[in-house]
């Protein structure tokens, strides 16, 4: 249907704004950028509740804040960032879009077309960039980085199939759990030591959140 097509093509079109809008204020302030990004759930589950009449309670409003508080606490380091703001807006946007119509087909065909389109999308952004070699270095940087690039592919399919089987303002906080492998993976894998205890409290909070989130009466 044409609602279908439009919305999936908004959906694409959306995560790459999302991202390249990340790419921006991580130039400029990373951590806050990242972790003012995470403010997703916080949007996806007023978007839920409001337009897609799904289910809310008080455990889940409470999960959804302390993972936005863990994410904000492993990352966030007092600096305001616009970017990244708009980044998690845009993203809760694209969830939205891809929620309203991922059920009339299969998942599948959603995220191809969506990933097509934004893939494109991207492509147009970065066209103004015609510094010599472009072409070669994004070549290069796409072999190099190929293992990373099919684990993504698959990632993005297991993102638009748990979109298709749960509600949206519970899949959105459930996804920060990369944040708290991250964490650990940076604690024990490349002894990042450093405040790993303070760190680690917005880990537990992520958790709890996780918990209450999956919590369902």
């Amino acid at each position: 249907t044409f609602q279908w097509w439009s919305l999936t093509a908004l959906s694409g079109i959306l995560e790459s704004l999302g991202v390249w809008t990340l790419a921006r204020g991580a130039k400029k302030d990373y951590y806050s950028s990242y972790a003012l990004s995470n403010l997703t759930p916080l949007f996806v589950f007023f978007m839920g509740y409001q337009f897609l009449g799904e289910k809310v309670d008080l455990a889940l409003a409470c999960g959804v804040g302390l993972v936005v508080v863990g994410a904000l606490w492993l990352y966030y380091r007092g600096h305001w960032s616009w970017w990244g703001l708009s980044s998690a807006l845009i993203g809760g946007l694209s969830s939205f879009s891809s929620k309203w119509v991922i059920g009339q087909a299969d998942p599948i065909s959603h995220a191809c077309v969506s990933f097509f389109v934004g893939a494109v999308f991207c492509a147009v952004l970065s066209a103004g960039d015609r510094s010599k070699g472009q072409m070669r270095r994004i070549s290069l940087n796409i072999w190099n980085h190929r293992y990373l690039a099919m684990g993504s592919a698959l990632a993005t399919y297991c993102f638009y199939l748990a979109l298709f089987l749960a509600p949206l303002s519970r899949m959105s906080p459930l996804i920060r759990i990369n944040m708290v492998v991250a964490f650990l993976l940076s604690v024990f894998h490349l002894k990042e030591r450093r405040d790993w205890q303070g760190r680690g409290l917005g880990a537990l909070f992520i958790l709890a959140g996780i918990l209450l989130v999956i919590w369902e009466r």
